[in-house]
């Protein structure tokens, strides 16, 4: 068991020096069907658990907020907090994600993160508050901080669009300022950009499409290639149909049981103009 390295902005895990390929996902939602698959996918291509990160928000939309959380700690992966494990580990009336206040995605998570309280157990609220903040680790002499939103705050969004600067704040923000690579989740679409010198990463959300009207969900490797740090994206395909007739069982029929089967979030409010733009459009990601 590692050691939790204390900081003053976070409670980070050194995981010292570590080896590629690295599997990175995050935002699970509570997806049983995509999480499990993504789990086969690991084993069939020999992945070990530590060889695989998570950027946190296990639980979120989707029907078997339990199960999922069972199948990551069984599993047995570095995971950090996501901003609803905080959440429901102190048991708080919202789930953090940062929306403002009664627009169409604050107004939808009264209806699921009910739910995902309901379900969630005092044994899994105790293993949320023991997971890290962050993590850090060197790949090839690349100092690699992992966040869940941003540096600045668990539930900050980030994305593509957004301007350099926004980037390079938050890696001032950074323990160590030498930090070359960070990667978060939290947003729930895929992207690499590189900043100068450094690279920021989100794998995407393994538990919901990138409103990019397909069913696949997403997950991305860190490989090293002639000593170089490379990011790739992958898309998963999983049984969606499962996955969505769970969330009609239990009654989540808000809008993200069928953005499983269309690809189509039910509210872009979050989104800058440009990914507003970017909806139906599939991705074409290496």
């Amino acid at each position: 068991m590692m050691a939790f390295k204390k900081t003053s902005k976070a409670r980070t895990q050194d995981l010292q020096k570590v080896e590629a390929p690295l599997l990175i996902f995050g935002g699970c939602y509570s997806n049983l069907q995509a999480t499990q698959a993504l789990r086969d996918w690991a084993s069939e291509n020999n992945f070990l658990p530590d060889q695989c990160i998570c950027t946190g928000d296990i639980v979120a939309y989707c029907g078997n907020p339990y199960e999922t959380v069972e199948l990551i700690r069984d599993w047995g992966v570095h995971c950090i907090q996501g901003n609803v494990e905080q959440s429901l580990a102190t048991k708080a009336d919202d789930c953090g994600c940062g929306f403002d206040e009664n627009t169409t995605c604050d107004i939808l998570s009264r209806g699921w993160y009910p739910i995902a309280d309901a379900a969630t157990t005092q044994d899994q609220r105790d293993w949320f508050k023991q997971l890290p903040e962050h993590l850090q680790f060197t790949v090839k002499d690349k100092l690699v901080r992992v966040v869940h939103g941003a540096v600045s705050d668990t539930s900050r969004f980030m994305f593509a669009s957004q301007s350099d600067k926004d980037f390079i704040d938050e890696f001032s923000l950074c323990d160590d300022t030498d930090t070359d690579i960070i990667i978060a989740g939290h947003s729930g679409l895929p992207f690499t950009k590189k900043i100068d010198n450094k690279q920021w990463h989100n794998s995407g959300a393994l538990g919901m499409p990138a409103n990019d009207g397909t069913q696949s969900v997403w997950f991305s490797l860190l490989e090293t290639v002639d000593d170089e740090i490379r990011f790739t994206h992958h898309r998963l395909k999983y049984d969606a149909e499962s996955a969505r007739q769970q969330m009609l069982k239990i009654h989540l029929t808000q809008g993200y049981h069928q953005a499983l089967k269309t690809g189509l979030w039910p509210s872009m409010d979050v989104l800058p103009e440009y990914e507003k733009r970017q909806q139906g459009i599939a991705l074409a990601l290496i």
